[in-house]
Parts: structure tokens; C-alpha cells; sequence
């Protein structure tokens, strides 16, 4: 175990000598200039110069702005959304209380005593004629 550190910092001691090399070597090397009127300018040169010449920062001022009123248009959704969700259960809750205080059991499939009163109850048992109503609609659908 002691042998692995020994490795590890004899590895690490002649890393740091290589970048002590390389980085004093560094400053000797010399960048070669060509000159502006030379014929025989580069590809890269001419990229260079065209990406330079491309007006980046209004660019990335407009692309601010409209990313910046696309957020503020979605916090507005958003913000719509939850307004809508937060009545929609406000409604809910006052229904349950409303059957907790008359003493029965709310449950999210019972029928409301509005239901009951228009007609609409669906805990009505089916007798022969509205199966006799139901089987001609299939037969007729069947038919088609």
C-alpha cells in the first residue's frame, strides 16, 4: 500500500516537472505575421475576418428580448393555469363539505342532488324499455 503512494507521487512530481518545461518553453515561441496585402491569404483568415465582421451583440441583445417576453408570456399561462386549477378545487372542496355537513359520504361518482332533480340519476335501474331502446340503436348501427 505504501508502495502505491510512493508511485503515485514520483508520478505526480515528474507531471509537474513536464508542465514546469513546457510552460518556461512557452514564451520563446513567436507567433509569424503575414501581411495584410499578401495574395495568399487563408481560408481561415477570411473566415476570421467574416465572423469579426457579423454583428453578434445585437444579435444576442435581440435573442434576449424575445426569450425574455416568451417567459414572461408563459409565467402568464402558467399563472393562468394555477388561478383556474386553484377555483376548480375551491368548488370541490365546497361540495364535499356540503356532503359532510348533510351527513353522507362524499364519493367523485356520486349524483349530485341537482342530478337527481333534473333527471339525470344514473342509479336508476334499467328496465325493459330502455334496454328494448338501447338493443335498436345497436341493431341500427350494426346495420349500417
Amino acid at each position: 500500500m505504501t508502495i502505491n503512494f510512493v508511485f503515485e507521487i514520483i508520478l505526480m512530481a515528474s507531471l509537474g516537472a513536464m508542465i514546469y518545461l513546457v510552460a518556461r518553453a512557452v514564451p520563446r515561441v513567436n507567433d509569424t505575421v503575414l501581411d495584410e496585402g499578401s495574395a495568399n491569404k487563408g481560408l481561415g483568415e477570411r473566415f476570421g475576418k467574416f465572423i469579426d465582421s457579423l454583428p453578434i451583440e445585437k444579435a444576442d441583445l435581440t435573442i434576449s428580448r424575445i426569450l425574455e417576453r416568451l417567459l414572461r408570456n408563459l409565467k402568464l399561462l402558467v399563472m393562468r393555469v394555477d388561478n383556474k386549477l386553484s377555483q376548480h378545487l375551491a368548488k370541490f372542496k365546497a361540495k364535499i363539505m356540503n356532503g359532510e355537513q348533510n351527513g353522507k359520504k362524499p364519493t367523485l361518482f356520486s349524483v349530485s342532488n341537482e342530478d337527481k332533480e333534473n333527471g339525470n340519476n344514473l342509479d336508476t335501474p334499467l328496465t325493459e324499455e330502455s334496454l328494448k331502446d338501447v338493443s335498436d340503436l345497436e341493431n341500427k348501427d350494426s346495420e349500417k
